[in-house]
C-alpha cells in the first residue's frame, strides 16, 4: 500500500468523522476489556513464577480420610522439616513459617502486625532479595526480624532501619537485621515482617502432633513424585507411631507454582485463585473481541453502503477494483492503529482502568 493510499484514507476517515469516531471507540473499549482481561489471565498463570528455583520448591500437605472423604490439609508438624531432610537425600533444604498477630511498636508508633517467623535458610529457598543486610546472617539471632521496604517507610521513614529495635507488645523486642523488597502481588503468599522460626516455634518443635505450620522443600534437579509416594509410608511409620498401620494419612507434594490454582487446602495462606475462572475469563475475552469485530464491521459496510456515489464515480475516471480495495483497506488499517493506541492508552495506570484481583486482598489468618 502506497503513501498516497493512506493519504486518502486519512482524509476519508475525517470526512466521515462520526462513523470513524464510533468504530474507533468501539474497537478501542473492546481491545482494552481483551487485553486487561488476558493480562488477568497471564497474572494468575505465573504466580510464583518469579522464584529462580520455582520449579524445584514444593509444599508439602497431608491428606487423610474422615467419613470417607479425603481431607488435605496445607499446614503440618514443626519437626517435619528436619526429619524430610535427614529420610530424603533429594530434598535439599526444607523451610518452615508460622504466622501470628501481634501489636508492633517502635517509639511513637504502633501497628497491629502480621508477623510471619521462618528458618534462615528461607533465603536460599525463595527469592527474597535483601536491599540492605547480610543475606548470610539476617536471620541467625532468635532477636533478628527482617522486614518490606513499605514496613520500613511506615516505621523509620528514610532512615536506616538496621540495628533499630521493634518491641511486640505481650511478646518480646525484635531488632532488624535486614530489609527485604516487597514481595511481588503474584504470589501465594505475602508478609512484611520476618521472624526466626525456632524462637517463635518454642516447645512444639518436637510436636509431631500440632500442625500449625507451612512446610517447603527444594529437591534435587531429577527429582521423581513416584520415589517419594513409594517412601512416604514407611517415613509415617517411623516418625509418627500414634498412627494407626491401616490408616490413609500421607504426606502429599503440591508444586508452588500451581498453589495458587490448584490449592485449595484447608488452612491455605491466602485465598486461592480457581482455574474455572481463567476458563471463564477466556471465553468472555472471546466473546467481547468478536462483539467488538462485529460491531466494527456493521460500521464500516453501513458506512461503504453511503459511499456508492464515491466508488462510483471513482471507477469513472480509472480506479480499479484493486485501488479501490487497497484505499477501503487502508481506512480499516488506519482505524485499526488508532484503536489499538486508543486501548493501550486506557490499559495506562492513568487511564481508567485496573487490572482486577479475583483473588481477594484479604489473609486468611488462622493461627
Amino acid at each position: 500500500m502506497s503513501r498516497f493510499s493512506y493519504k486518502v484514507a486519512w482524509r476519508s476517515i475525517r470526512k466521515n468523522g462520526s462513523y470513524s469516531l464510533i468504530n474507533i471507540l468501539g474497537l478501542s473499549l473492546g481491545l482494552a476489556c481483551c487485553f486487561l482481561l488476558l493480562l488477568w489471565i497471564h497474572d494468575e498463570l505465573n504466580y510464583d513464577r518469579f522464584h529462580k528455583k520455582s520449579r524445584l520448591i514444593y509444599r508439602v500437605e497431608f491428606t487423610d480420610f474422615q467419613d470417607g472423604h479425603e481431607i488435605r490439609e496445607a499446614r503440618t508438624p514443626a519437626p517435619l522439616a528436619r526429619a524430610l531432610t535427614a529420610e530424603f537425600p533429594e530434598v535439599t533444604k526444607a523451610v518452615r513459617f508460622g504466622r501470628n498477630i501481634f501489636r508492633l511498636a517502635y517509639q511513637n508508633r504502633e501497628f497491629t502486625e502480621e508477623i510471619f517467623f521462618s528458618d534462615p535458610e528461607v533465603l536460599d529457598v525463595f527469592d527474597l532479595p535483601l536491599v540492605s543486610g547480610d543475606s548470610r546472617t539476617a536471620l541467625a539471632g532468635p532477636s533478628d526480624i527482617l522486614i518490606s521496604e513499605s514496613a520500613s517507610r511506615k516505621y523509620f521513614g528514610n532512615a536506616n532501619p538496621l540495628g533499630r529495635t521493634l518491641t511486640v507488645k505481650t511478646y518480646k523486642d525484635f531488632i532488624v537485621t535486614g530489609v527485604f523488597k516487597d514481595i511481588p502481588p503474584n504470589s501465594h503468599i505475602h508478609f512484611d515482617f520476618l521472624g526466626q522460626f525456632e524462637t517463635y516455634a518454642g516447645r512444639t518443635l518436637s510436636q509431631w502432633g500440632i500442625c500449625n505450620y507451612y512446610t517447603y522443600i527444594l529437591v534435587q534437579r531429577g527429582f521423581s513424585m513416584t520415589n517419594w509416594l513409594g517412601k512416604t509410608a514407611a517415613f509415617i511409620k517411623k516418625y509418627q507411631v500414634n498412627i494407626p498401620a491401616d490408616s490413609r494419612f500421607r504426606y502429599q507434594l503440591q508444586p508452588l507454582t500451581k498453589i495458587h490454582l490448584q490449592g485449595h487446602a484447608r488452612g491455605e495462606i491466602e485465598p486461592n485463585g480457581s482455574m474455572a475462572s481463567i476458563y471463564i475469563f477466556m471465553v468472555v475475552v472471546l466473546f467481547v473481541l468478536l462483539v467488538a469485530a462485529f460491531n466494527y464491521v456493521n460500521f464500516s459496510t453501513a458506512q461503504y453502503v453511503s459511499r456508492i456515489r464515491e466508488i462510483g464515480i471513482r471507477k469513472a475516471i480509472g480506479a480499479s477494483r484493486l485501488e479501490m480495495a487497497i484505499q477501503f483497506l487502508s481506512e480499516s488499517v488506519i482505524v485499526s492503529m488508532i484503536s489499538l493506541a486508543a486501548a493501550v492508552g486506557l490499559m495506562s495506570p492513568s487511564g481508567m482502568v485496573e487490572i482486577p484481583r479475583l483473588a481477594g486482598e484479604g489473609k486468611d489468618r488462622v493461627m
